[in-house]
């Protein structure tokens, strides 16, 4: 399992939770730059991002090559931030 926290220049989007008042969610703008930077740092510019799929308490998204072969999907969730490998 792998984690991580949102480290980017901005401050994420802070989005109230309907079901928990007062706790925050990433947006999926947030979520593309967290990834992708993850990516980054675990794999090279050689690796891509999929789709990110919305599914309600996290966001799911696959890292692929270049030639579209999925190496892992990914699950992020939406009040920590933290990544969660399925490999």
């Amino acid at each position: 399992m792998d984690e991580g926290n949102y480290s980017g220049d901005r401050m994420p989007d802070i989005q109230q939770n309907g079901s928990n008042p007062g706790a925050v969610m990433l947006s999926k703008e947030n979520v593309r730059d967290l990834v992708n930077q993850h990516i980054k740092s675990r794999y090279g510019e050689q690796f891509r991002m999929g789709p990110i799929t919305d599914k309600k308490s996290y966001y799911q998204t696959e890292v692929t090559s270049q030639d579209g072969s999925l190496l892992e999907r990914l699950l992020i969730d939406k009040g920590t931030g933290r990544i969660h490998s399925l490999r």
